[in-house]
């Protein structure tokens, strides 16, 4: 997909939080969006939004917080990625 569809997408889901703010899924997939579109700071903040509303769905959260250690990784903050990727193998080894 390109950038351009990527922007629609990212309005789509704004759009949607309108709707349903409290939705983990549209925050997950907003910071999805927002990864694509390499817009780091905005895909770590959606991801921390999305971690609010999902810690009931032990899936979702691992992969929310997997798009977290991502943009981490690319805004060179790979201490506080590694804490993530240590968090999710240490949640996947307790399940």
């Amino acid at each position: 997909m390109l950038n351009k569809e990527y922007e629609k997408v990212r309005i789509s889901y704004e759009k949607a939080l309108e709707i349903d703010p409290k939705s983990g899924i549209i925050f997950s997939n907003l910071s999805e969006t927002y990864l694509r579109l390499k817009y780091f700071l905005k895909a770590i903040d959606m991801a921390c939004k999305a971690m609010l509303h999902i810690s009931n769905d032990h899936i979702l959260y691992n992969k929310v917080l997997m798009r977290k250690a991502k943009a981490l990784y690319h805004q060179d903050k790979f201490d506080e990625c590694m804490a993530v990727l240590n968090k999710i193998k240490k949640d996947s080894n307790e399940k």
